[in-house]
């Protein structure tokens, strides 16, 4: 397996977890996602976990497409946490849904662009 396989194979299996997880209360999703200052927040708790789910499904089938739209989706979200992050609000993320609801910080940052630099790598497949 080569490494842009395996990156692409991980990727998937967090965004099937975060999706999973956002899905299974999306009346939560959905308040979190407007305490992030985000517009139309009860829709993005569908339209979030769909774009994880199919970003996922594209991540197995076609790693180099997967990993580009990947790419994309991880920096518009790496893009929520700075913003937030700069404004100095404790809130939280709901990156994973219901797992965690600790407030956004800069390992969440971090832990994004380790997520935004396996995409890169799924991208080269």
């Amino acid at each position: 397996m080569t490494a842009a396989r395996a990156a692409a194979l991980v990727l998937a299996a967090v965004l099937v977890v975060a999706a999973g997880a956002k899905l299974a209360r999306r009346g939560e999703t959905g308040r979190e996602l407007a305490s992030l200052g985000l517009v139309a927040p009860g829709v993005l708790a569908w339209t979030v976990p769909a774009a994880e789910l199919t970003v996922a499904g594209l991540l197995v089938v076609a790693p180099a497409w997967g990993g580009m739209a990947a790419f994309a989706l991880l920096v518009a979200f790496t893009t929520v946490l700075v913003r937030v992050l700069r404004s100095g609000r404790a809130v939280s993320c709901n990156c994973f849904g219901s797992l965690s609801s600790r407030p956004i910080s800069p390992t969440a940052l971090l832990r994004n662009l380790a997520l935004v630099a396996l995409a890169v790598i799924a991208a080269t497949a």
